[in-house]
Formats: C-alpha cells, structure tokens, sequence
C-alpha cells in the first residue's frame, strides 16, 4: 500500500512539472509576439509623425485643403460686419438732451456697449449723434461740429464728460443718494442697490466694496442693517451678495416695513337722554274722555 502511494505521487509530480514547462514556453511565446507588436506600433508613429512634420512645414499654396485665396474668406466677413452695422445703426438708440435729471454717464455706457460688441466705426456714431443729441446737447454738439471734425468717438466722450459732468449735476446726484432711503415693501432691493451704485459712482468714484456698503447700511432701517450685516459676515461684500442678502430679508420677514399705528375706532355720538312727555296709555276701551284725554 505505502509503495502504491509513494508510486502515485512520482506520477503526480512528473506531470505538475510537464505543465510547468508548457506554460513556461507559451509565457514566452506571448512576450515574444507582445514585443514584435509593440516594436510594429513604434514604427508607425514615427512614420505618422514624420508625415505630419512635412505637410505643416509646406507652404500655404502647396497645401490641397487651401486653394482659396485670402479674399474670398475675408469678403463674407466684411458683408456680415456691414449688415450688422446697418442694422444696429437703424434701431432705436437712446436720446439725450442734457436737460432736467439727465445721466450723461448711462448714455455713453450704451454707446461704448455698441462699439465693443459690433466694432462699429467711429464715422457711423458721429453720424448718430446728430440725432440722438437733442436739446442743450444738440446744440452743443452741432456748435463743435463746426469747428472739430473727423474725431474719434473717444474724443466726443470725453467732451461730453466735460460739458455736463458739472459739480451742480454731482451735488444733485449726491442729494439724491442720501435721500432715497430703502423702504421694504415699497422699493425692489435690486433696483434701489443699483440706483445708488450709479449715484455713487458720480460724486465718489473710488470707494472700495467696503465704503460703498457702509454708505448703503446707513441708509437702512436699523433692524434691516443689522440683519444685512449678519446675514453678509464681512462688510466688504460684492454688490450682487448684498442685493441677495437685501431680497431674502425683505421677502422672508416683516423687517423694516412701515407699521401704521393701531387706530380705534370712532365713537358714535350717543343722544343726550331727554324725559318724554307722558303718553296716555291705551286702555282696553275705545272711548275716550275728552276732558282728561284718557280712554275709559
């Protein structure tokens, strides 16, 4: 039995090592071929790159995706460009008079946004301005067109700056600052935060985030200002975080509104009490005295 055993486990193991060794020689067979075919790759990205190198140090005319000359890829451009133009010179362009509680700065804003977005050339704002500039800035404008010609618009907006930024307009912008004071309820955070950036921006251009809402808190409610400043952490917010914290407040809570005071109702006048005459009380009878006026 011990010998049949011993016989079996010779067996056993002659044929683990047989496997071993096959799978020893199919192991490096795959390497073999794995290396041949990593070397073939190798190749054919050199070549690829080397193809590459040459058709982009060719010249412009030799290229066969390129037969078109410089002209004809720039004239659809240029025609689109002019249509833009006259389209965006034949719509509705803002007036401005110089006249009342007018804003210079809002209305050579627009200009500037047009000219950036469209690349339109100066000659054709020029050409605007004799229509858009009506009143005192109508004349105004018409007076320097005799004198001064062909100026770039950066010219005519410096010149505008300077007629009608006066100190009277930036005390009156300042006036209007201190006196519009945010009533929730009654006023849009949006709309009032905006207002007095622009307001700002007249008479003290160069305020920081943090001075700018300082100038804003104080003309708050002091519940409201104080919310602000809770809800903000740090002063020197940008404007749209404080238009958020100021909608949030006004929408969320009863912070600030204007409470009328309890009113009780008016009193009805009473009727002084006045004794009546005696009235003769009907009896149970029809007949009535004549003498004593009283029935029987």
């Amino acid at each position: 039995m011990k010998a049949s055993l011993t016989k079996l486990g010779d067996s056993h193991q002659n044929d683990f090592s047989g496997l071993s060794c096959k799978l020893d020689r199919i192991l490096s067979q795959f390497w073999e071929e794995g290396s041949e075919l990593r070397e073939e790759l190798f190749l054919l990205r050199q070549s690829h790159a080397r193809q590459m190198g040459a058709t982009s140090g060719a010249p412009k005319g030799d290229r066969p995706d390129e037969h078109r000359d410089e002209s004809s890829r720039s004239k659809p451009t240029l025609d689109l460009r002019q249509q833009l133009w006259s389209t965006v010179a034949k719509g509705e362009w803002p007036k401005f008079s110089g006249q009342g509680k007018y804003d210079h700065l809002e209305f050579i804003q627009w200009i500037n946004t047009v000219s950036a977005d469209s690349s339109m050339p100066d000659k054709i704002i020029q050409m605007k301005l004799l229509t858009i500039l009506t009143g005192v800035a109508g004349v105004w404008y018409r007076t320097m067109r005799t004198t001064v010609t062909d100026q770039q618009w950066l010219f005519w907006k410096e010149e505008l700056i300077k007629k009608f930024g006066t100190s009277n307009w930036k005390r009156k912008k300042q006036e209007a600052f201190e006196k519009d004071k945010l009533m929730p309820g009654d006023t849009l955070p949006a709309l009032w935060v905006t207002s007095q950036y622009k307001h700002l921006q007249v008479f003290d251009p160069h305020l920081s985030n943090k001075s700018i809402n300082f100038r804003l808190l104080g003309l708050m409610d002091r519940e409201v200002e104080y919310a602000a400043k809770t809800a903000m952490g740090a002063t020197g917010a940008e404007m749209s975080t404080i238009i958020n914290v100021l909608e949030d407040i006004v929408d969320k809570t009863r912070l600030g509104w204007k409470r009328t005071p309890y009113r009780l109702p008016p009193e009805t006048p009473s009727t002084p009490w006045t004794e009546d005459k005696e009235k003769p009380k009907k009896g149970t009878s029809e007949l009535k005295c004549f003498t004593c006026n009283k029935y029987v």
